[in-house]
């Protein structure tokens, strides 16, 4: 396969997310694939950006906003003199030798880097944290969008055993150590971003900042017991963060999904389900998981459950301070309006 473009890093990621919103998978490359020396001027970037995802059926995306999603593009070259970096458009060196399995066809003529490359490319320029979130994302079931709400019930795009196993068999590409420091906290099937914020808020050790109670199992399914199914009417019960080794299950409460008297008569008893079960269930909500005081006697009592010891190293409440804001939760005590 020669392509003439082969989009990369944020615009690979894009493109990877639409498709997977539009419940559609790009096929993989087969044969060999021969990067381009360099990339032709981008022209006409509407007719561009149509190819790019042209075999996206989404209503998600209009025309103007595809412009905007892919404002700035990324794209691989085989050849040194090819890489140039203008306001529009950032051709990368790719200098190893180009595996099928790293890339993706959209059509006849354009390609882009599989998931797993992708991931190892923008994880190179991010921080740990950074690069842990988007590997979440990539193993949950929602996307994000800039300047969209976020979606969900997605089908995850990669997992952490893949993600794994593509760093070792390609440890030469830059990326990879990033991605390895960061495989041990990134957990599969997260339903949605604030799921995310509130595992890593628990399971990151604490010298980056966390509660450092281990990474769970994320949306978990547990088969019911005949007692259990009396209690809830369900053979089977899912739990949003999981220990299963302490039958630990927290539950988040989104405003979405736990609002009026229905949700929370089922969430009583899906909750006496599961402690007829011998498994004991905190709820965390939007508001205390905001509210940082209020966050911290959760992570007391849960830390207490799972037998984690109390110390806390030098520096603990400002390293906390400041993994809250890379994961973009609020900062101080003041509960949110």
């Amino acid at each position: 396969m020669k392509p003439t473009f082969v989009a990369s890093h944020q615009t690979a990621l894009t493109i990877h997310r639409l498709y997977s919103i539009a419940h559609k998978t790009p096929q993989q490359v087969s044969g060999s694939i021969q990067l381009p020396p360099t990339q032709p001027k981008l022209g006409n970037r509407e007719e561009l950006t149509t190819q790019l995802i042209s075999n996206v059926t989404d209503s998600l995306c209009t025309p103007d906003d595809s412009m905007k999603l892919f404002q700035h593009m990324h794209c691989l070259v085989g050849e040194k003199h090819g890489s140039y970096h203008t306001k529009q458009l950032s051709s990368h060196l790719f200098s190893h030798k180009p595996q099928p399995r790293h890339f993706s066809r959209l059509t006849a003529e354009i390609a882009c880097t599989a998931v797993p490359l992708t991931f190892v490319e923008i994880a190179a320029n991010a921080t740990l944290i950074e690069t842990i979130k988007l590997g979440c994302e990539l193993c949950g079931t929602y996307r994000t969008l800039p300047g969209h709400a976020t979606v969900y019930n997605t089908k995850p795009l990669a997992d952490t055993r893949s993600l794994r196993k593509f760093i070792d068999r390609n440890s030469y590409l830059r990326g990879t150590q990033q991605v390895r420091r960061a495989l041990p906290f990134i957990a599969n099937y997260s339903a949605s971003p604030a799921e995310t914020q509130l595992m890593l808020a628990l399971a990151l050790p604490k010298r980056l900042g966390g509660e450092g109670l281990g990474t769970p199992e994320m949306n978990y399914e547990l088969e019911t017991t005949p007692v259990a199914f009396a209690a809830c009417g369900k053979h089977h019960l899912r739990c949003d963060l999981f220990w299963p080794e302490f039958n630990l299950d927290v539950e988040y409460q989104s405003k979405t999904f736990h609002e009026g008297e229905l949700s929370r008569l089922k969430d009583s008893r899906r909750t006496n389900a599961l402690k007829s079960m011998g498994i004991s269930t905190i709820c965390v909500t939007n508001d205390e998981l905001a509210h940082q005081q209020a966050f911290d006697a959760i992570c007391a009592s849960m830390a207490n459950k799972l037998h984690v010891n109390p110390y806390k190293p030098k520096n603990f409440t400002a390293r906390k301070r400041q993994l809250r804001r890379e994961l973009g939760l609020p900062v101080g005590n003041e509960m949110p309006l």
